[in-house]
């Protein structure tokens, strides 16, 4: 794997608040400064956003008919 340095660069989402993303390019020694430029193993873990609950649809239960009812 080639070796490489990350960019973190903020953005706004719709719901108006500031998240930051991880981008990563090809490794330029004389650019990692710990300020704008970083190494991969130099930043924390990432916690992501679990995005998986909101693209399941949403299904209406059905109500249970009382037994004899019509």
């Amino acid at each position: 794997m080639q070796p490489h340095m990350v960019i973190v660069l903020p953005y706004l989402t719709t719901a108006n608040q500031v998240r930051h993303m991880r981008i990563s390019m090809p490794l330029i020694e004389c650019l990692v400064d710990g300020v704008r430029y970083w190494r991969p193993d130099d930043l924390p873990p990432v916690s992501g956003v679990e995005l998986r609950p909101m693209l399941r649809p949403r299904i209406a239960q059905a109500k249970a008919r009382p037994p004899g009812g019509a």
